[in-house]
């Protein structure tokens, strides 16, 4: 069966082709949806990916942010002294 979140999607384009507001998607979709809808935050910015051309329905997802510290180093320092707590090891 297909995501149902990826049909809710599919519903946000529909409705961003016939030129309706995100606001109004929204509120429809919340009537006959219930709380399985999306937020409103997301609707939002689903419109405002279809705006700047992109009509994939696909979830890109954020991603995993870039690693501060390598973890051979991290390792290093927990190994000398292993009974450091994260806080000053954030140190």
């Amino acid at each position: 069966m297909t995501d149902p979140k990826f049909l809710m999607r599919a519903c946000l384009w529909y409705d961003f082709k016939k030129h309706t507001t995100s606001a109004a998607s929204f509120r429809t979709l919340s009537e006959i949806f219930d709380d399985k809808v999306l937020t409103q935050t997301q609707v939002y910015e689903w419109f405002e990916q279809f705006k700047t051309s992109d009509d994939s329905l696909e979830d890109n997802g954020r991603g995993n942010p870039p690693q501060t510290i390598h973890n051979d180093i991290l390792k290093q320092v927990i190994e000398s002294d292993p009974s450091q707590t994260t806080r000053e090891l954030a140190q």
